[in-house]
């Protein structure tokens, strides 16, 4: 069965039929070890789906679904110290990704660590997409009292990203695009 096939049966919820799948065949790439491990997740296997991943990571370290549903499979199970060291490596793959410091700061404000906690947060906030900034500016706001999270303070970490294009943006669309979503204003 190629990898296609697998994908639908995991978007129809047919996990146990995946796992079949992966009875008669290993998996040879980082997409099939991802997801046996949904899956295995999905049937409430959580131990064996960590196992799946941590398996997947050994034989591809630098894959960065194999490594952030390693890192939300073991802060979900609570074990934060595995969840701090594999959001190490993927800070390394992905450093603008704000979900791991997200859930750094959530693992920080739990162990107590409130400063870390709050540059975390501040770091989450600063690279999230607007909206998604906007909810964790309210989920910080009242273990934060202070206005370290407004509107205001995001626009300024993010001014200093214009771009100026030469020549017509046709020339440019994927990286002028890509540009765009991360916030970017451009001047022609």
């Amino acid at each position: 069965m190629n990898i296609e096939d697998i994908r639908k049966l995991f978007d129809e919820g047919m996990y146990s039929e995946i796992l079949s799948i992966f009875e008669k065949h290993v998996p040879e790439v980082p997409e099939e070890y991802t997801l046996k491990a949904l899956a295995l997740y999905n049937l409430g296997q959580i131990e064996e789906a960590i196992r799946v991943l941590k398996d997947a990571f050994s034989k591809f370290p630098k894959d960065k679904d194999i490594v952030f549903n390693l890192v939300e499979l073991l802060y979900i199970k609570q074990d934060f110290h595995g969840t701090k060291e594999y959001i190490q490596h993927g800070i390394d793959i992905e450093p603008d990704n704000y979900a791991y410091y997200d859930i750094l700061a959530s693992i920080n404000l739990l162990e107590g660590e409130s400063d870390y906690a709050k540059l975390n947060a501040e770091k989450a906030i600063k690279l999230a997409p607007i909206d998604i900034a906007n909810a964790l500016r309210e989920k910080y706001s009242d273990l934060f009292p202070q206005k370290v999270f407004s509107e205001a303070a995001i626009r300024r970490k993010r001014k200093d990203r214009n771009i100026i294009l030469v020549g017509p943006a046709c020339n440019y669309s994927y990286s002028f695009k890509k540009f765009v979503d991360l916030g970017w204003t451009y001047m022609s």
